[in-house]
């Protein structure tokens, strides 16, 4: 292996790289590299863990390792003492993690997706959210989905409009600062540190670009700076940065999952396109003659100079139209990209046909449409628990 600033790497905890310095006992010269951004591949760390316990007789960093890999290597060593297993088969517990993707209002259907999987007695180790999922995800995380599920479900179109901030100076149309008094409503601990889960959102730096990971800190500043639709809400100021959307960056954060340790991916894409399409133009309106023209006898059509089949002009996209449409058509590009690259075990797909991403107060329908798509998946997801104690 090619050594790398005279060190070796080993996997630790899913999200850091553990540098051992050469030559070295494992209690000196250790520095944690945080976010997971080094990543050479299995064959590579495989032959890194060897090195290590060649050279050092680290057999301890084997069993800190919770990557896949690390398992199955210190499995084959015999040194699998730090390996979680099964009070059964004795073997290695794969952890679950799940990822929630950004969808705007079509994400109320991570409600359903949650409800199923509960059904099907599947219990996630682990939550990475991104924009709405965000959201669901951090109330899932906290133990309070009851509790969001029943304000959902009582949104109604005038509630939606009271809670609309407006504020045009501020980025966005609205500065959406009820999304934070919601999570504080709802019982949501002020520090993702402190939810019952390990939770994660995703963010997008407006200065650079970068993806941002925020796993500690202000859990509801975080969601809101992952609930950030550009366009719509204004940005977030958090960590001397302003951030965006994580959907411009991660739409379905699987890798942000499989960082924090899991092995099982259940993704969740709420922005499904049936048949691969992103909007349907409306059919163009009879005009007043052909109104008229339907209302009288045929016979009279050519005396009146009426034309049953006379039709307006093609009416303009709206604004909200022409917002959803550029929104689904980037986020549907860059998660084909991300998910090639990475792709989870189960993806669940969430189809609309017309839920707009602004239309909150619908949420009944994309719960129930979550809760059907994950039951329609449930021999997979089986599969995938089963295969978890294998």
């Amino acid at each position: 292996m090619t050594p790398v600033l005279g060190v070796i790497a080993v996997v630790l905890r899913g999200d850091q790289v553990l540098l051992v310095q050469r030559g070295k006992a494992p209690d000196r010269g250790l520095w944690a590299y945080p976010g997971g951004a080094v990543n050479w591949g299995e064959p590579v760390a495989r032959a890194a863990l060897r090195e290590l316990r060649e050279e050092t007789g680290v057999i301890c960093a084997v069993g800190l390792a919770t990557g896949c890999f690390a398992r199955r290597f210190a499995h084959e060593q015999g040194c699998g003492a730090g390996a979680e297993t099964g009070p059964e088969t004795g073997m290695s517990s794969a952890r679950i993690g799940l990822a929630l993707g950004a969808g705007g209002a079509r994400g109320w259907g991570h409600i359903g997706v949650l409800r199923a999987l509960d059904e099907l007695g599947v219990t996630p180790d682990l939550v990475a959210g991104c924009s709405m999922g965000a959201l669901v995800g951090a109330a899932w995380a906290a133990d309070r989905l009851d509790a969001l599920e029943d304000w959902v479900r009582a949104l109604t179109p005038g509630k939606y409009l009271g809670l609309m901030d407006i504020r045009p100076l501020s980025g966005g149309l609205v500065e959406a600062s009820e999304i934070a008094a919601l999570l504080e409503e709802l019982g949501v601990p002020d520090r993702i540190e402190d939810l019952p889960r390990p939770f994660a959102a995703v963010a997008t730096d407006m200065e650079t670009g970068r993806e941002i990971w925020l796993r500690e800190g202000p859990t509801h500043a975080s969601v809101r700076a992952s609930v950030g639709i550009p366009g719509v809400m204004s940005p977030v100021r958090l960590g001397g940065r302003w951030l965006l959307d994580g959907g411009l960056v991660n739409p379905i954060p699987v890798s942000v999952a499989r960082a924090m340790g899991a092995e099982m991916l259940i993704a969740v894409n709420p922005n499904a396109k049936p048949c691969g399409r992103i909007w349907r133009a409306p059919e163009p309106e009879p005009t007043a003659q052909a109104w008229a023209a339907s209302k009288l006898p045929t016979e009279w059509h050519g005396a009146l100079g009426l034309d049953p089949e006379e039709r307006q002009d093609a009416r303009k996209p709206n604004y909200f139209e022409v917002l959803n449409a550029a929104l689904d058509i980037m986020t549907e590009q860059i998660r084909r990209a991300r998910l090639a690259g990475e792709p989870p075990h189960v993806l669940i797909n969430m189809a609309f046909d017309d839920l707009t991403v602004l239309e909150l107060h619908r949420g009944a329908e994309a719960i129930a449409e979550g809760h059907a798509r994950t039951l329609a998946q449930s021999d997979l997801i089986r599969d995938l628990c089963h295969r978890r104690r294998a």
